[in-house]
């Protein structure tokens, strides 16, 4: 079954397609079934590189 905003890629041609509707059964290309794409997005608050903002008087700061 396909779940809504889901994107799918063909791993033969490259086609990619998004999903705008749910549906059940499996999207095919090229004669093989499209691989879903999974979502890497991480949370917010992972940053690697978050600034450090000092103020001393009437200077600031930011380290990174």
């Amino acid at each position: 079954m396909t779940n809504l905003n889901e994107i799918y890629k063909c791993n033969i041609c490259g086609n990619m397609t998004e999903m705008v509707h749910t549906g059940a059964g499996t999207l095919v290309c090229c004669g093989e079934d499209m691989q879903l794409i999974a979502d890497d997005a991480k949370p917010e608050g992972t940053e690697k590189h978050i600034p450090i903002v000092e103020q001393e008087g009437n200077k600031v700061t930011v380290k990174v």
